[in-house]
C-alpha cells in the first residue's frame, strides 16, 4: 500500500511542469548549450599550425627557433609554423598575409602584426615570456595554450550539477507547503486526513527524494555518455556528491519553510 501511495505522489510531482522545468529541462539546456559552445574548441585535428616568419640578425643564437618549431599541442601537432626569412622578405609576405606575424632576432626581439586577434596574442606571449626567461620556454606555452579545453567546460557542467543540487531546496519548501492546510487546498484536505501525518510526511519527502534523484541521474547520464563530459571514472563519487547535497538542500527547504509558517502563526 505504501509502495503504491509513493509511486501515485511521484506520479504527481512529473506532472508538475513547472517544476520539471526548473528542476530538470533546464540544466538539460544548459548542458546542450555548454556542449554546442565547447564541443568544437581545443580539438587537435581541428588546430592549425600559425604561420611564422622569423628573422635572425645573430645566426648563432638559434635556441628560440627551435623552442619554436618544437612547440607541439596535445595531439601532437605543431603550433607554430615557422621559417626564416630576411627582413625584406618576412615583410613582403606579412603583408600578403602569408603569415601571422614577423619575429626579428636580437637583444631585443621585434614584432610585427597586421592586426591582433587570438593566434597573435599566442605569438605574442610566447615570445614576451621566451625574452624573460629562456629556460622554461617550453613549460609556458604548454601551461597556458595547450590545456585542454575540456577542462574549462567540465567546470561548467559542475556549475550546473550544483544549480540541480540547490533545487532540492525547492523540494523541501513544497514538501512541507503540500502538507499546510494554510497553504494549499490539498493541505487542507491532508489536515482531516486519518492517515498519521508523519506518514503523509515520510511518503512526500520520499517521492520528492526519488525525483530529484532520478533527475540527477538522467543529467549525469547525458553529461557523461551524450554530451562527453568524461566523468566515467569518477560517475560513482559524483552521485555520492549530488545525492549528499541534494539531501541537504532538501533539510534546508524542509527548515526554512517550517520556520516560515510558524513565524506566520505567531504573528497571528
Amino acid at each position: 500500500m505504501f509502495s503504491i501511495q509513493l509511486l501515485m505522489k511521484v506520479k504527481s510531482i512529473v506532472r508538475d511542469k513547472k517544476y520539471i522545468s526548473w528542476t530538470l529541462l533546464l540544466p538539460i539546456a544548459l548542458s546542450l548549450v555548454v556542449y554546442f559552445a565547447f564541443s568544437d574548441i581545443g580539438k587537435g585535428d581541428s588546430f592549425d599550425s600559425i604561420p611564422v616568419a622569423v628573422v635572425e640578425n645573430v645566426p648563432e643564437d638559434d635556441g628560440f627557433y627551435q623552442a619554436l618549431v618544437a612547440m607541439e599541442s596535445a595531439s601532437g601537432t605543431r603550433i607554430f609554423s615557422a621559417d626564416k626569412y630576411s627582413f625584406h622578405v618576412a615583410k613582403e609576405k606579412l603583408k600578403a598575409q602569408k603569415v601571422i606575424a614577423v619575429i626579428v632576432m636580437g637583444k631585443k626581439m621585434e614584432l610585427y602584426f597586421n592586426q591582433m586577434g587570438v593566434e597573435e596574442m599566442i605569438v605574442k606571449n610566447f615570445v614576451e615570456h621566451y625574452s624573460k626567461t629562456q629556460t622554461n620556454e617550453l613549460s609556458f606555452v604548454r601551461n597556458s595554450e595547450i590545456e585542454s579545453t575540456k577542462q574549462h567546460s567540465v567546470f561548467y557542467y559542475y556549475v550546473i550539477l550544483a544549480i540541480m543540487c540547490g533545487f532540492s531546496w525547492i523540494a523541501g519548501i513544497k514538501t512541507v507547503a503540500g502538507m499546510e492546510g494554510s497553504c494549499s487546498v490539498l493541505g487542507a484536505r491532508l489536515q482531516i486526513s486519518p492517515i498519521p501525518k508523519w506518514r503523509l510526511f515520510l511518503l512526500n519527502a520520499l517521492a520528492a527524494l526519488a525525483v530529484q534523484f532520478s533527475e540527477i541521474g538522467i543529467v549525469l547520464f547525458l553529461m557523461s555518455y551524450v554530451f562527453g563530459a568524461f566523468y566515467q571514472n569518477q560517475i560513482l563519487l559524483l552521485i555520492q556528491l549530488c545525492s549528499m547535497a541534494s539531501i541537504v538542500g532538501f533539510l534546508i527547504g524542509l527548515i526554512t519553510q517550517v520556520y516560515l509558517i510558524r513565524r506566520k502563526k505567531m504573528k497571528k
